[in-house]
Parts: structure tokens; sequence; C-alpha cells
């Protein structure tokens, strides 16, 4: 779980660093960033609602 939190907080950096350079090609990377960070937060309530 601490190895998911901190991918996440990596993928944050990161797009905050896309959004900034504010390019197309950046954008796109954000979006896909943003997708991955859906998922792995996605991922990680499932986990957590299983362990109840």
């Amino acid at each position: 779980m601490l190895e998911s939190l901190s991918t996440m907080m990596q993928l944050i950096e990161e797009v905050a660093a896309h959004l900034k350079a504010s390019t197309a090609r950046d954008r796109t990377a954000a979006r896909k960033k943003l997708d991955r960070l859906t998922a792995l937060s996605s991922t990680m309530s499932l986990t957590l609602e299983v362990k109840r």
C-alpha cells in the first residue's frame, strides 16, 4: 500500500510538471498519468474495502 501511495505522489508531481509546461504533448501526458492515478486510487479503495 505504501508503494501505491508513493507511486501516486510521484504521478501527481509529474502531472503538475506537465500542466505547467502547457504544450499539447504535455497535456496528453498529464491526462494519461491522471488516468493511471485514477486506476491506482480505485484499486486502493477496493483493497481497503475488502480489508474491512
